[in-house]
């Protein structure tokens, strides 16, 4: 099983991002410049603190303000993985 990170970032104005999983498009995000942050853009950034109490990342991406960056929004599987974990412990220690 091959799963693939293909990008084109050749053009100024426009950033295509495919995940491919065995020669099979899974995913594909384009990236304008239109300005500003959105929930979903990709960022190039570099990591300046990690908080593992908040399982968060503070990151510089080159803007005025640090991004904040959740696990959940890093690898929501996990994330919820590990809520069903403590929902479970909950229920049980009632």
């Amino acid at each position: 099983m091959t799963r693939r990170m293909l990008m084109n970032a050749g053009d100024p104005e426009e950033t295509r991002i495919a995940i491919v999983d065995n020669d099979k498009l899974e995913e594909f995000y384009i990236e304008g410049v239109e300005g500003g942050l959105h929930v979903g853009d990709i960022v190039k950034a570099r990591v300046l603190n990690l908080e593992p109490g908040i399982q968060a990342a503070f990151l510089d991406g080159g803007g005025a303000r640090n991004i904040f960056l959740h696990v959940s929004e890093i690898m929501p599987h996990l994330y919820a993985e590990q809520e069903a974990d403590k929902e479970g412990k909950e229920k049980t220690s009632r």
